[in-house]
């Protein structure tokens, strides 16, 4: 199946919005889907205007099947200590069921990267959940290491960190604006 990366466009701010949204129902079904999220509402000044914002689509055949992104970390877990590098927020990875197990998510990653480092990005942190299937073993296949793992018995929000300049990241396939791939 192929596929094409590449960055997002205003122009497909709505039908992002209803992926990602759909996305974080079935990942989260005990969250309130009508509460607005504040990254989503404001997309084009947290991802496409914002010097530390950037958000990839995966589309095959004109369908989005996957996203992924990263925003200006706000340094909400000050217990982290993080430092005063240059941080940014992995957010909104989903990728479709069907595209699921093909390495899709691992080259929307490198391509997420790659963006990062030409940008000058420092340090990536993201959280993620033990009840995501899978979840931390991806991060960790990604070069993340472990920062803290929450207490609450529902959550367990695990939090991670990778510097974003690492010799692992692949830099050979993305191609201007777009990326090719069979998955």
């Amino acid at each position: 199946m192929a596929f094409t990366i590449s960055p997002a466009t205003t122009d497909q701010i709505p039908a992002i919005v209803s992926f990602v949204m759909a996305g974080r129902t079935k990942m989260f079904p005990m969250l309130d889907p009508r509460i607005p999220l504040p990254d989503l509402v404001n997309f084009q000044q947290t991802y496409l205007d914002h010097p530390d914002g950037f958000f990839l689509t995966a589309h095959s055949d004109g369908q989005l099947v996957a996203t992924i992104a990263y925003l200006a970390y706000d340094h909400r877990f000050p217990h982290l200590n993080l430092g005063q590098d240059r941080i940014v927020e992995v957010v909104r990875l989903y990728v479709s069921p069907l595209w699921r197990r093909g390495g899709l998510a691992s080259m929307l990653f490198a391509q997420l990267a790659h963006q990062a480092q030409k940008a000058g990005i420092e340090r990536f942190y993201l959280h993620t959940h033990p009840f995501l299937p899978g979840a931390v073993q991806f991060w960790e296949r990604q070069g993340f290491t472990l920062l803290d793992v929450e207490k609450d018995p529902i959550w367990r929000t695990t939090h991670m960190t990778r510097l974003c300049k690492d010799p692992s990241t692949p830099e050979e396939n993305w191609i201007g604006s777009s990326i090719l791939g069979q998955a």
